[in-house]
């Protein structure tokens, strides 16, 4: 009983580590725009520039402890590890659950996005089968006990490595926000409308049944059914109306004199171009040359091109003055820019509010779009980010060792114990 619990306490707390350090690798710009906003909370802000290095350490810290701990490899010091980040994390996120300073603690960046009060049971839990673990480590089960164990371990750190090293140049491999390629903005910004007429439904309940009554057939309350809940229903088909929040909040777009624009950009049938920069001052001016060019593209295809940026003067005239830049400028809020897109800056095509593509300035391939009308050509139209092949891909390549160097190790020990059999037969014969 011991060895089971101590095993499921093993597998529970190590995945929940390598998923989390996982979607953080995905995304490490991400995870350090949410250590910013602790930093803010905490009055830390001198620290800022260090967000970026502190979350390659978290990402791979939680990634190489969740491994070791499944593997069960040095439990001593890897479960020692464990409890001093739990120590740090469990009274942070209750400090977060009851003051509430940031609306989520992005432990699973923004694949899983938990409540501040769940984040802070989901780590009581977890301090649970981390004790439990540690008791217990000797009933652990171990996947390899040979030299095979560290080549599994290093391929899957090295996988860790790349992923953060993609996220932090390019696009992350996965993109977990709401503005990817596919996405109406207009449409995800409204919460869905209900044409249907609504009808509201009380549920009562007597002896251990439930029964549904109309507003205009309520039972009396000495009749003995007591009330339960209140349903909104569609008329036409009975079916539950759940009411949901907007995949997008709070998008919006205005010019240098605080006309708001969105509503004319989103709207707009021909093609946009948007330059998303969160911050200017932070760009990066080695592409400049890839942005003059899709600029001149759009005056000559008659399509819209804007700078998309904070509503800083000063930033603005100083990135005009040393890219030498004549498009026009929109501004909008930090976290929208920073969501939008990671990279800085990056580059988004719009149709009618609706994102065709998104590249990072790297990615670009300025000759291939300006070949000819976006009408007529690819980049004209929605290209697919692919998600499900990419997580198939991510996951194949986090089991390649275990389906390749298993069956070896496996091999091996057949191969080492057939051969000690063999030699004492032959002592024996002797």
């Amino acid at each position: 009983m011991k060895r089971a619990i101590a095993i499921i306490s093993q597998i529970v707390f190590g995945l929940s580590f390598i998923f989390s350090g996982l979607v953080k690798c995905i995304d490490p710009i991400g995870t350090s725009i949410k250590i910013h906003d602790y930093f803010a909370v905490l009055g830390l802000s001198c620290l800022n520039e260090w967000t970026l290095f502190l979350s390659w350490a978290l990402c791979l810290l939680e990634f190489v402890i969740g491994l070791n701990i499944f593997f069960a490899r040095n439990l001593r010091l890897f479960t020692v590890l464990a409890a001093i980040f739990m120590i740090v994390f469990t009274p942070l996120t209750l400090y977060l659950a009851i003051a509430n300073p940031v609306s989520d603690c992005g432990c699973f960046g923004d694949a899983v996005v938990l409540s501040n009060w769940q984040t802070f049971w989901k780590n009581i839990v977890l301090d649970i089968f981390l004790l439990i673990i540690f008791l217990y480590r000797d009933k652990c089960f171990q996947l390899s006990r040979t030299d095979f164990l560290p080549i599994i371990f290093y391929w899957e750190v090295a996988l860790a490595v790349g992923l953060c090293t993609i996220g932090s140049n390019l696009l992350p491999v996965i993109d977990f926000r709401p503005y990817r390629p596919g996405v109406n903005i207009l449409d995800a910004m409204a919460i869905d409308s209900q044409t249907d007429e609504i009808q509201y439904l009380c549920v009562y309940s007597k002896d251990g049944e439930q029964r549904e009554f109309t507003l205009d057939n309520l039972p009396d309350e000495d009749s003995g059914w007591v009330f339960v809940e209140t349903r909104e229903v569609t008329s036409s088909t009975g079916s539950i109306v759940e009411s949901k929040e907007p995949i997008i909040k709070d998008f919006f777009l205005f010019d240098e004199f605080g006309v708001d624009l969105t509503e004319d950009v989103l709207s707009d049938t021909a093609y946009t171009f948007l330059l998303v920069s969160p911050s200017l001052d932070k760009a990066d001016e080695t592409y400049v040359d890839r942005i003059e060019n899709i600029y001149e593209y759009c005056i000559a295809q008659d399509y819209r091109f804007y700078c998309v940026t904070l509503n800083d003067s000063t930033q603005v005239a100083r990135w005009k003055y040393h890219t030498g830049a004549e498009y026009d400028y929109l501004y909008s809020d930090a976290t929208i820019l920073e969501t939008m897109i990671r990279p800085n800056p990056g580059i988004f095509l719009l149709k009618e509010g609706t994102i065709l593509w998104k590249s990072s300035l790297v990615q670009l391939d300025v000759d291939a779009i300006t070949s000819a009308k976006l009408s007529e050509q690819t980049y004209g139209q929605i290209i697919d980010d692919n998600r499900k092949n990419k997580i198939f891909w991510i996951v194949f390549l986090m089991f390649t060792p275990f389906v390749v160097y298993l069956p070896i190790e496996k091999a091996v020990l057949y191969a080492n114990k057939a051969s000690k059999k063999k030699q004492a037969q032959g002592m024996n014969s002797k």
